[in-house]
């Protein structure tokens, strides 16, 4: 059988060869882009990858596009973002051996569910390696689930979760069929995270924090943006005047946190579900070619659009340095001491 992805790109290019690479890596044969920005990346895996330009109509571009996807020669599908990271059970060595396995014990399954696990990278400090990222942040539970379906079975992915069948749902879920279609509120059970994990880089750095709040449409209902940066105008005033002389702590992070909106609060509600020991769990780590972050290219696309909004770049990373130093004091995202902590009391 044959395998493919189906994502968006939207400012995201940085970080697109790493999640290429390794969904290639699992046992994918096509990663399918719906692709709605005009920024330009070395695609070093051409055989591997479609790209379609198209408009950016936010959630509704997964289902206006479905027909990228039934149009193919591959029988399943996995949905998922850019920031979404899949892991097997070493016993499993691709996605295939996964599926396989499944079908043998009930072969009208036509959905597979897989957990997320939320990671939040709340500073700018760089990783060196995916796995240092792995190790050193504390990863939490959650109850959330992306899709993987069987095309011939598929007629609209209709939400950025979930899929519409053109037949019954067979829904193989941590050793459960189930047969209604449920995005979230999946109670955590022994097997939660024993055979999948869907690692959630929900935060990938502040800087891509920022840019995302910047730039996003998603999320959209009745013309609110609920993730898109809260009072523009008045970061903007926040970072360009900002007083170095008397720096109160938290105070800095409730203004960040009230002046970006939901991008900066939800990794506080994230992390207030129960720790996963990911070590534990022995998922195997590859080694990568492409870093998960390509800094350089990250940088001169956030430059550009802190350019636009005439926004002080010195000031900025000076702010985020500073905010990025409290968080790690602050034990909430962090689990081992970085080298490079420097003392700001």
């Amino acid at each position: 059988m044959k395998y493919c992805i189906y994502t968006r790109l939207y400012y995201e290019s940085p970080y697109i060869l790493f999640f290429i690479e390794h969904y290639i890596k699992l046992g994918f044969d096509k990663i399918i882009i719906l692709k709605s920005d005009n920024i330009i990346f070395n695609n070093t895996f051409e055989n591997n990858v479609d790209i379609y330009n198209v408009n950016n109509d936010e959630n509704k571009l997964l289902s206006i596009y479905t027909k990228f996807i039934k149009n193919t020669k591959y029988d399943w599908v996995l949905i998922v973002d850019i920031d979404e990271i899949l892991f097997l059970n070493p016993k499993y060595n691709t996605i295939n051996d996964y599926v396989q396995n499944k079908l043998i014990k009930n072969s009208d399954i036509n959905t597979f569910y897989f957990r997320w696990a939320m990671l939040e990278k709340y500073d700018n400090f760089e990783i060196n390696s995916f796995k240092s990222l792995l190790n050193d942040y504390t990863m939490f539970q959650n109850s959330h689930i992306k899709s993987m379906v069987k095309i011939s079975s598929l007629k609209s992915v209709y939400h950025p979760h979930l899929c519409e069948l053109n037949e019954d749902n067979c829904i193989y879920f941590e050793n459960n069929i189930l047969n209604k279609q449920i995005a979230h509120n999946h109670l955590i059970n022994k097997l939660s995270y024993k055979e999948t994990i869907l690692v959630h880089i929900h935060t990938r750095n502040l800087n891509n924090l920022i840019l995302k709040s910047f730039t996003t449409n998603l999320g959209n209902n009745n013309n609110v943006i609920p993730k898109q940066i809260k009072n523009k105008l008045h970061f903007v005033h926040f970072i360009n005047n900002f007083d170095f002389e008397n720096i109160k702590y938290e105070i800095l992070l409730k203004q960040f946190k009230s002046l970006i909106g939901l991008k900066a609060t939800l990794p506080f509600t994230h992390s207030r579900t129960k720790e996963i020991d990911f070590k534990s769990l022995d998922y195997k780590i590859n080694n990568y070619q492409n870093k998960f972050v390509n800094y350089p290219e990250e940088k001169q696309i956030l430059e550009k659009v802190l350019i636009e909004n005439n926004i002080n770049i010195k000031n900025f990373y000076r702010i985020l340095d500073i905010l990025s130093i409290y968080i790690y004091k602050t034990n909430y995202f962090m689990k081992i001491i970085h080298k490079k902590i420097v003392n700001i009391d």
